[in-house]
């Protein structure tokens, strides 16, 4: 970012600076008060709209100097093309405008405050990072780059979900379960669990009935992918609700801006209006300060010289010499001021217009023609119902294969807690 003019007014101790940026580097020194901190808060303010000084923006009136009652500060910034954007705000009203296509850079806030980065704790500082340099890490990442460090697929996967919450938690949540490994070994085994014991333990063989195991198999099977199905059913019920609140609250969203398009219409209207007035005068005022001929000459239309009629004959002009006028030149600066003030306030008009237009059109798109529905609340009641049912099959299931008696399940429930010792060991 190249800033290419500086414009501040009536600013803090700053009365009026006007400063065209023609080199690399400028600084900026005089003595105390003198109004260089101004400067430099004028310029923070009219590009991120952050204030030091004050806390509230009902505050601002003290930022504008003292006896005034309007301060402005305008930044001019080189683009990336032969065009010049802009940023501005006027106090005590803090209205801040940026020309089209001007956009805060996401480290400047930073660069005008340097102590902010070094009160940001980790994560905010992570975050903020990441998004500076575009970097952007997911569990599917993370997850990668294990594996192509060699990891065991397996192993990566079970881990994946407990690093969403970090590393620690990760650590934390691997120290459970490795001493719930142990419990599990102490409660099968009634001894004190043993990394030695287990790497050489085995579960005693069993006498299993292979036609009730896989009988079991193929029932719990059927109701898993039948417990998959309503899940997923119950989840697009879900999401719908989810879309239609998001929908309606959007529509109650853009209801204000939308309305707002009539006043805001009317008020362009007026202000471009009251505008071209405030033009026509600084331009007058502007002719009287410098001195213009009072009066202009006509065109003869055969010679095409110039004439003017005095009386009742027609003579060869001759421009008089012009006068100067004081009060003009005093009162142009107001002038200027006011006519800016206003050219402000069109550019906020025509932002505002563009807004309500924008919020108009996505409004009509959302609430005229066929619309979604929301799911009932007795399609739901009635999806969690299923869900509920089939989970309770399941549990009586599994219990009326214990009560078989099928000694597969001791075989299997060794066997688990053999591979959880194993892991808790190697961890």
């Amino acid at each position: 970012m190249k800033i290419t003019h500086i414009t501040a007014e009536n600013f803090l101790g700053v009365r009026r600076a006007d400063v065209a940026l023609d080199r690399p580097i400028t600084l900026f020194g005089g003595s105390n008060y003198a109004g260089k901190s101004s400067l430099q808060e004028a310029i923070r303010m009219a590009l991120t709209g952050e204030a030091v000084r004050v806390g509230l923006k009902k505050e601002y009136g003290a930022l504008v100097n003292e006896g005034q009652k309007v301060a402005f500060a305008e930044v001019a910034i080189a683009g990336s093309g032969p065009e010049v954007e802009t940023a501005s705000i006027v106090l005590p009203a803090g209205k801040a405008s940026q020309s089209k296509g001007f956009t805060v850079p996401a480290a400047l806030p930073y660069v005008l405050d340097a102590q902010r980065f070094s009160s940001m704790d980790d994560k905010a500082r992570r975050t903020f990072l990441f998004g500076l340099m575009g970097i952007r890490i997911t569990p599917d990442t993370v997850s990668q780059r294990l594996i192509d460090k060699g990891h065991d697929k397996a192993r990566v996967d079970r881990v994946a979900p407990m690093l969403r919450a970090g590393f620690e938690a990760a650590c934390t949540e691997a120290k459970a379960k490795a001493t719930e490994a142990k419990g599990s070994w102490r409660a099968l085994t009634g001894e004190t669990y043993g990394a030695v014991k287990a790497a050489s333990w085995k579960a005693p063989e069993v006498e299993t009935d292979p036609k009730a195991l896989t009988t079991a198999r193929q029932r719990l099977a059927e109701i898993d992918s039948k417990i998959a199905s309503s899940h997923q059913a119950l989840g697009a019920l879900q999401a719908d609700v989810r879309a239609h609140t998001t929908r309606a609250a959007r529509i109650e969203a853009l209801r204000e801006p939308a309305d707002r398009l009539e006043r805001v219409t009317t008020k362009l209207a007026a202000d471009e209006k009251e505008l071209a007035d405030w033009e026509a005068r600084v331009r007058e005022t502007e002719a009287k300060a410098a001195g213009a001929a009072p009066t202009q000459p006509m065109t003869c239309p055969h010679c095409s010289g110039h004439v003017e009629l005095v009386g009742k004959e027609l003579r060869a002009y001759e421009a008089p010499a012009g006068v100067r006028d004081e009060e003009a030149a005093a009162a142009l600066p107001a002038v200027v001021r006011s006519r800016d003030l206003l050219r402000s306030a069109v550019a906020n008009d025509k932002r505002d217009l563009e807004a309500a237009r924008a919020a108009s059109a996505e409004l009509k798109a959302l609430t005229e023609g066929d619309q979604p529905t929301a799911p009932k609340q007795s399609d739901l009641d009635a999806a969690s119902q299923a869900l509920a049912a089939l989970k309770q099959k399941r549990m009586g299931d599994v219990l009326a294969w214990i009560a078989l008696g099928t000694p597969c399940l001791v075989c299997v429930w060794y066997g688990w807690c053999r591979r959880a010792a194993d892991k808790a060991s190697e961890s």
